[in-house]
């Protein structure tokens, strides 16, 4: 991998930036420590939780923050990891984070290398913290991600979680189709979720958060 082409690819531009900062605003200023975190790309991003997840809110009196970041990859999400999902101390985090990485060009190892860095860092900084790392979703392939590179992620993400004794959330193969594709009932443009697709995260990601 070319790690300095790579770098400049995924480096923030204006926007991305800013939205770093309202985040460590909303968290400095805002935000309830002890709650739940999901933190990711464009996928964690554009999540309707507030509806998605009124039902575990009422039932559990939790906060769900959002703090994705359209276009995020494992090297932003962990330089921003403190001050956006951490500093809150939650109680619980999900993370989503690989796809822009692999569009970007990173191989497999390097984007296990940086979600163990985000997992030690995690446990750093909140040891009592319930951790989940969501399998990377299907594709409906394209020229810049394929379901061959992301299944081998995901092995690789799934060994990882149980080396570190964290929770993996498969959701790759609750969201495939018959031909091993993102199942066009769930996506609306073959990477990021529709709302049926959102519902079908929201109860994997629930059943762990309400363990």
């Amino acid at each position: 991998m070319n790690l300095k082409r790579y770098e400049k690819r995924t480096r923030y531009d204006i926007g991305k930036k800013n939205k770093t900062d309202n985040y460590t605003h909303l968290n400095k200023n805002y935000c309830k420590k002890g709650q739940v975190v999901l933190a990711g790309d464009s996928i964690t991003d554009a999540y309707n939780y507030y509806e998605l997840f009124a039902d575990f809110r009422e039932r559990s009196g939790l906060e769900t923050y959002n703090r994705g970041i359209s276009g995020d990859t494992s090297n932003r999400l962990l330089e921003r990891l403190y001050d956006n999902v951490l500093s809150v101390s939650p109680c619980k985090i999900v993370y989503l984070i690989g796809t822009n990485d692999i569009a970007c060009g990173a191989d497999n190892d390097y984007i296990r290398d940086n979600i163990k860095k985000i997992i030690l860092k995690t446990k750093k900084h909140c040891p009592e913290c319930e951790i989940a790392i969501q399998s990377v979703y299907p594709v409906i392939d394209h020229k810049q991600r394929h379901n061959k590179v992301i299944i081998p992620l995901n092995e690789l993400l799934k060994s990882l979680c149980n080396e570190m004794k964290v929770t993996y959330i498969d959701l790759y193969n609750s969201l495939c189709d018959e031909k091993g594709q993102f199942s066009q009932k769930y996506t609306y443009d073959g990477l990021h979720p529709n709302v049926n697709g959102y519902e079908v995260t929201t109860k994997a990601i629930t059943d762990f958060l309400m363990k």
